[in-house]
């Protein structure tokens, strides 16, 4: 697999899943002199309240916030979770998150398609809501659907976790989960391969992105152009495109949840050669618990040095000077009972008997903390 990559935490937002903001309201308060001390006191509060902007008012104080269970410290059964590079700039990947940005508190959900087993499984939507999904799908890309067949389900209560329709144009599949698969001829568009060039990546990009615009529905899309290093350091490109909104929360939710990947196979008969689609609605099924106050990305990387965090990697953190990239991302997946922010740390990892690298290439293994202040863990 490429890139030690077992893991990947796989656009305008819908208002369902941001609370409506409000201007907060400050109180005024009478105060009674009772000495020259007690009114310059007072003065100092009122000059205080006078000089302070409000906070935009959520509907969630912080007080009312339900605790959220604090992940499990080590994913070790999912695998190794890990990037190649040979530069820190190969670690872009498009996240629209900054260092120093003005953001003190993102929404936590808890999410509709978790699935207890640990399966993997998709859940959240029932076969009616597949039905009529898969049906806008199939108008939107102008599809008329000739059979379908439905995927059975191994969770207890649910019969069915997809449905997987043959149209006119090729293969449209619904998961539980609200993720839709298109699978179509790839005929004038080159392979996700190495030998593409930038320039040419792009183009292919910008192409796809245009033909296939009433399907993905973006009104505003965005296209982040990355790749991933194999072993032997040769390069995959990974065509991704999310909605861009005017707010860097919005920005932040629908790069995690709701985006497209666009991946063409090659074949040496042309009409085998495919062209795969998948749309996420990450937040389709999930409730909204409130906005919670994070923590800092100092504060997040102190905790990481401190044993604190969550990885599927089995060797520790050596040192700060380890840590390659730092970002903030929402994990999302049937295995995420709740969906939170995290700082996701990429850390330089020593070089391990057996791993055959190409001369130059290193591994970071992939860390991360939560966003939340640790009061609204409930671990």
């Amino acid at each position: 697999m490429r890139s030690l990559f077992l893991l990947e935490s796989l656009n305008d937002v819908r208002a369902e899943y941001i609370s409506e903001a409000a201007p907060g309201q400050r109180q005024r308060k009478q105060w009674i002199r009772w000495s020259l001390v007690a009114a310059c006191a007072c003065l100092a509060v009122i000059c205080l309240l006078i000089g302070t902007e409000p906070r935009e008012n959520t509907g969630f104080s912080s007080n009312s916030l339900p605790l959220i269970p604090g992940p499990s410290e080590t994913d070790e059964s999912m695998g190794f979770e890990g990037r190649l590079y040979y530069t820190p700039e190969d670690l872009e990947n498009g996240n629209p998150w900054r260092e120093g940005m003005d953001i003190d508190r993102l929404p936590v959900y808890r999410s509709g398609s978790y699935d207890p087993s640990e399966a993997g499984e998709p859940a959240g939507l029932t076969e009616s809501e597949m039905k009529a999904r898969l049906e806008a799908a199939a108008d939107a890309s102008d599809a008329k659907i000739l059979q379908t067949e439905k995927m059975e389900s191994l969770s207890e209560g649910q019969t069915v976790c997809g449905i997987r329709a043959a149209t006119e144009e090729g293969i449209i599949q619904i998961s539980a989960d609200g993720t839709i698969q298109y699978e179509l001829p790839a005929e004038g568009y080159p392979p996700n391969s190495t030998e593409m060039t930038k320039g040419e990546a792009e183009s292919a990009m910008k192409a796809l992105v245009e033909r296939y615009k009433s399907l993905l529905g973006y009104a505003s899309p965005r296209i982040v152009l990355s790749g991933d290093y194999s072993d032997d350091g040769s390069y995959m490109w990974n065509f991704r495109v999310y909605d861009a909104t005017e707010t860097e929360t919005g920005d932040i939710l629908n790069y995690s949840f709701d985006y497209s990947i666009f991946n063409v196979t090659d074949s040496e008969i042309p009409e085998e050669r495919k062209l795969f689609i998948t749309k996420k609605e990450g937040l389709l099924t999930a409730e909204l618990l409130g906005e919670y106050p994070l923590i800092t990305e100092k504060q997040a990387e102190e905790k990481l040095l401190a044993g604190e965090y969550r990885t599927s990697v089995p060797y520790p953190v050596s040192g700060a000077d380890s840590i390659v990239k730092t970002e903030l991302i929402y994990r999302e997946g049937p295995l995420e009972e709740y969906l939170l922010p995290y700082y996701r740390f990429y850390v330089k990892l020593p070089v391990q008997d057996g791993w055959n690298l190409a001369e130059g290439l290193s591994v970071a293994g992939i860390y991360y903390v939560p966003a939340i202040q640790e009061q609204y863990l409930s671990e």
